[in-house]
């Protein structure tokens, strides 16, 4: 887990500064991290191209 992130999307007008940010290097992590955050709002770094909560 990584603190303190802050992440900008591609076009630099939006700005993420997430709880916890996450590396998994494979789909055990990714499992764990998802029981680890049940019940919360969990995002993928890769949707930072658009600033729209439809992306989940």
């Amino acid at each position: 887990v990584v603190q303190s992130v802050q992440r900008k999307n591609f076009g630099r007008n939006q700005v993420l500064r997430p709880s916890a940010a996450y590396t998994p290097s494979d789909e055990q992590e990714v499992l764990q991290i998802l029981d680890r955050h049940r019940g919360q709002r969990i995002r993928a770094v890769g949707r930072l191209h658009s600033w729209s909560e439809t992306v989940l």
